[in-house]
């Protein structure tokens, strides 16, 4: 989701790398509070309930997300991240202690390992398919466009918008007056629309762990 949302801000919001930056501090100071108080409610309410929790929290904020425009300032996507925060805060930390308390003390790395190793193949998985499902749905959105230009436009240049937001921001902004204005909205639309897609996937994806958090997790 943060590989999609970086591209959000930088394409079609019009923020550069560091404002870019800037803008998730706000999610990981959420995070950096949630998460130490999530032991507390798990002492109350128990494991099974706060990452389930957690993950329906993700799953919603997953949702929320596919309401972003291609117009629609800083303050739905703020909301959007830190909606998300307190969801992988309440979800991260006693999902990781419900492994790690689940093994003797000699098997503490063993269980560090594995849990780091689910966690980094989780995320490059969902760098592949979220990227994957938003680069053929922005794809055929964008197929036609160059075509439609006034101005002519090389191959190499058609193929770049067809592929990347990034490229087609590029070259929209190369191109004379209405002729740039029309690709550059077209792109930024077109992944945004891209975008929701992808996100309407993550969102299933998290509550399906949220019901199976609710279902096998141990209390």
């Amino acid at each position: 989701t943060l590989f999609l949302f970086t591209q959000y801000r930088q394409f079609v919001l019009g923020d550069s790398p560091l404002a870019t930056g800037a803008r998730f501090i706000p999610m990981a100071a959420v995070t950096m509070v949630v998460a130490p108080s999530s032991a507390r409610i798990v002492e109350r309410v128990g494991t099974k309930a706060v990452v389930a929790t957690g993950l329906g929290l993700t799953s919603l904020a997953l949702a929320l997300g596919t309401f972003l425009t291609a117009d629609g300032g800083d303050l739905p996507l703020l909301g959007v991240l830190l909606i998300m925060s307190v969801g992988m805060g309440l979800t991260m930390a006693p999902a990781t202690e419900s492994i790690m308390g689940s093994l003797p003390l000699a098997k503490a790395g063993v269980g560090s390992a594995v849990n780091d190793t689910t966690r980094q193949v989780g995320g490059a998985l969902g760098v592949a398919v979220m990227g994957s499902l938003l680069a053929s749905a922005y794809g055929s959105k964008m197929t036609d466009f160059p075509a439609g230009l006034p101005l002519a436009v090389p191959d190499a240049a058609a193929s770049a918008i067809e592929d990347s937001v990034g490229a087609a921001v590029n070259i929209g902004a190369g191109l004379p007056g209405p002729a740039g204005n029309a690709l550059t909205s077209a792109a930024q639309s077109a992944f945004v629309e891209s975008m929701g897609t992808s996100l309407w996937v993550a969102s299933g994806v998290a509550l399906i762990g949220a019901v199976i958090a609710l279902v096998a997790l141990p209390a």
